[in-house]
């Protein structure tokens, strides 16, 4: 009985280490990283069936002969969908001139037997000089010291200097992510390439960007999750540029197949480059989400590696439809684009978007002093339609600083299992000791695992703003509600700072066309005035279209708070005439004007 009990012991003792060294690999020796067990993320396998884009070019080899189509969708306006669509022919050249007739579109979702032809309903190719959204993803790892980083910084600045005035970027730099301390972290917030908020003639990302050095891990997914989140607020067409030498080892948050699904979800091709090494996972994540995977050895070759991608970024064709299945059933569908032959496919999930509204207790905490060393509470509710009969988690987050504070904190916002009409409540407290003169800064982050929001959506720059022992400037302005097209709108407004010896720092008008379809950034320009309290600023014709103008108000104070007249989510908008017809009588020389005359129309 005893040998029994003892071969019994014996039998189990071998199969829990067997198991144990199943789920725990052998540390693993990483160049300049050292030896290091790899985190659970890193180990997790490609799942096949994301790669539901054809393969493009790898940078390696040319393409098979004939066209390679790649297509991001957009559904933020479902049933109405927008497809970003890219033609590469057999050299990887983005191929422009194509007609609406070139191209059809099929879709089905997956519990559709067959797929369905969709009616476009409207098309248009992007111009040479439209904006694109780039997010920079910079491995800074240890195994990235010496050359790899230095050439990667070499060709990210050589990009920046060949973008164009439109363009956006961000930047964000990973290497710790499941260790401590997590060092997947955002350097620069998107913005326009043109920012240089010290004036010292550096652009602020080609500072940020030389800034990097390498130390830790490799959170591969972890970084490009960031850099995709750092883009969900921005316009398509957009890409993630992740540089890396592909050995990862420390995500925490992001497994390969999260992050692509994360990607194929925002609309947001990733285009990966790979620093000395050939690894499969960079090629997964490029094919699977309409992006492109380089092999790039050296500094020259990465920056034509960049040239590439902002070509094929800005050379997109912009197409229509309105879904055959307007149900907002959950499933993921499938959306199949040919031309000339040649097919490409991309995926959205039907899923509603989670929207913050602040209450108006919240609201009046940015029209008011309040006092300092004193909790101040945010509260508010996310609505959310589908996310509770589809068992999805809805979290949300509240950050905070006061305006002097280099960095935000995170505070977890406590939501109800149960929602009340799709409506879940939240209540964050800002603690005493951040609410500090002259005032606080705070945003808020909601996700429901498939899609997320920010409010405001352009938290980057303009977060919320509260004053501390300080009013907020005053702003009294009368909106202009229309005009007409390619005429240049004057803007003016009066702004005082009602606070004794007080004076204005600031003022700003920003402007944008109206996208009915996403949110798109705002240009801004400086308000002059002439007096001190009169300010104007004009907004330019090239920016005056059919689409109409969305536009708002920003003043700061000599402490550097801020108010809005209007805001980027709530802004004034100018509808715009189709024609301006101006008629000039003129007329002939020594003749009556009563006899004859000549009319000059001009259409704007």
């Amino acid at each position: 009985m005893k040998k029994k009990r003892a071969l019994f012991m014996t039998v189990m003792l071998l199969l829990v280490f067997g198991l144990a060294s199943v789920v725990s690999s052998a540390p693993v020796y990483f160049q300049g990283e050292g030896s290091k067990e790899p985190a659970p993320n890193s180990l997790v396998p490609f799942n096949p069936q994301l790669l539901l884009q054809k393969p493009v070019n790898s940078g390696r080899a040319p393409l098979a002969a004939g066209d390679t189509v790649t297509v991001n969708p957009l559904a933020t306006n479902f049933p109405n969908i927008v497809l970003y669509v890219t033609v590469l022919d057999a050299a990887g050249n983005a191929v422009a001139g194509k007609v609406q007739g070139d191209f059809t579109l099929t879709e089905k979702s997956t519990t559709e037997t067959s797929a369905a032809s969709e009616t476009i309903t409207s098309f248009a190719e992007s111009r040479t000089g439209s904006g694109i959204s780039v997010a920079l993803v910079f491995d800074v790892s240890g195994s990235m010291a010496g050359t790899r980083l230095a050439d990667s910084k070499t060709a990210a600045i050589n990009f920046i200097n060949n973008c164009g005035p439109n363009d956006r970027v961000a930047l964000v730099k990973f290497s710790n992510g499941l260790s401590s301390p997590n060092q997947v972290e955002v350097v620069m917030p998107s913005n326009w390439v043109s920012t240089d908020n010290n004036h010292n003639g550096t652009l602020d990302i080609i500072e940020a960007i030389n800034s990097l050095t390498e130390l830790g891990w490799t959170a591969l997914y972890d970084g490009t999750g960031k850099g995709i989140e750092t883009l969900s607020q921005e316009p398509a067409p957009k890409a993630v540029v992740v540089f890396t030498d592909g050995e990862e080892n420390d995500s925490g948050v992001y497994t390969i197949n999260t992050v692509i699904q994360k990607a194929q979800n925002e609309g947001t091709p990733l285009f990966t480059i790979g620093l000395g090494i050939d690894p499969q996972n960079l090629k997964d994540m490029a094919t699977a989400t309409g992006g492109n995977y380089h092999y790039a050895p050296n500094a020259q070759d990465m920056a034509a590696i960049y040239n590439s991608i902002a070509q094929n970024l800005r050379s997109q064709y912009t197409i229509g439809y309105t879904t055959h299945n307007p149900a907002f059933d959950g499933t993921t569908r499938t959306v199949t684009v040919t031309s000339g032959g040649a097919s490409g496919s991309g995926v959205y999930v039907v899923n509603h978007r989670p929207d913050i509204t602040l209450d108006s207790a919240t609201l009046a905490l940015s029209a008011q002093s309040q006092q300092p060393n004193t909790d101040l509470t945010v509260a508010g509710f996310i609505t959310d339609n589908d996310a509770y009969s589809r068992s999805q988690t809805v979290t949300a987050t509240l950050y905070y600083k006061t305006v002097s504070a280099a960095a935000y904190t995170s505070v977890p916002l406590t939501l109800p299992s149960v929602p009340t009409n799709n409506r879940y409540a939240f209540s964050g407290t800002i603690p005493a000791a951040a609410v500090q003169e002259p005032g606080v800064l705070y945003y808020l982050h909601a996700t429901d695992g498939v899609q997320e929001i920010f409010s405001p959506f352009n938290y980057g720059t303009l977060p919320h703003s509260i004053p501390v022992l300080n009013r907020a400037p005053t702003i009294v302005h009368t909106p202009i509600t229309s005009s007409m097209r390619n005429q240049a709108v004057p803007i003016s407004a009066e702004v005082t700072d009602p606070d004794s010896g007080g004076s204005i720092n600031q003022v700003l008008l920003y402007y944008r066309i109206h996208d009915p379809n996403q949110n798109t950034p705002y240009f801004s320009i400086g308000m002059t005035s002439v007096n001190g309290v009169q300010y104007s600023a004009t907004i330019p014709a090239d920016n005056v279209t059919v689409s109409g103008v969305d536009y708002f108000i920003s003043a700061w104070d000599n402490y550097l708070v801020r108010s809005d007249k209007g805001s980027a989510t709530s802004p004034y908008f100018i509808g715009i005439g189709a024609a301006n017809i101006v008629t000039d009588i003129v007329p002939p020389a020594n003749c009556s004007p009563f006899l004859s005359f000549t009319a000059t129309m001009s259409v704007q």
